[in-house]
């Protein structure tokens, strides 16, 4: 029996670190408004732009360091969420797809609450406190071997991801 509690593990005290690391590293400078217009150009001077434009912005870096981190977290995670509850349901299989229609609903509260935590806390804050939630969430249904805990540690998580999904896309575009 192959045990997923380890890659669980990490992937929370990603999540935790992640939280940290964007707490003591994430600094938001001013917001300028660009100036001139932009044109269109091929596809590659578009990318090659872009890129130009993340490398001079130490935000922009640091988030896609973070983002690309939380991939490695994130993506074992869900990959092995459904055997576990499985394994701990005992092999019932119609509960996961309760589990991921709670999961729909979870990131939908979370993107429900966003505006409101925006409108009191900074961005980063945010940024911080989903990333801690979801590392907290992850640990405890990492460490837990009975359904209640892993069901509400996974719906949980995911609540924070539909906290922190759109600032990142929004930081990013």
């Amino acid at each position: 029996m192959i045990s997923f509690r380890l890659n669980w593990s990490v992937a929370a005290v990603g999540f935790v670190v992640t939280g940290v690391l964007a707490a003591l590293l994430m600094k938001e400078a001013p917001r300028t408004r660009a100036t001139g217009a932009t044109t269109r150009g091929e596809y590659w001077g578009t990318v090659r732009a872009g890129v130009a434009i993340v490398a001079a912005s130490r935000e922009l870096r640091i988030l896609c360091l973070l983002s690309f981190a939380l991939v490695f977290a994130a993506v074992p995670t869900h990959m092995t969420w459904p055997a576990r509850l499985r394994e701990i349901t005992g092999g019932e299989v119609w509960v996961l797809g309760w589990v991921w229609a709670f999961i729909n609903v979870m990131a939908m509260l979370g993107s429900y609450v966003l505006p409101h935590l925006l409108t009191r806390f900074r961005r980063e804050y945010v940024l911080v406190f989903s990333a801690v939630w979801r590392g907290t969430m992850l640990m405890i249904a990492a460490l837990s071997g009975s359904f209640v805990p892993v069901f509400f540690g996974v719906l949980l998580q995911e609540a924070a991801f539909g906290l922190s999904e759109p600032i990142f896309l929004s930081w990013i575009n």
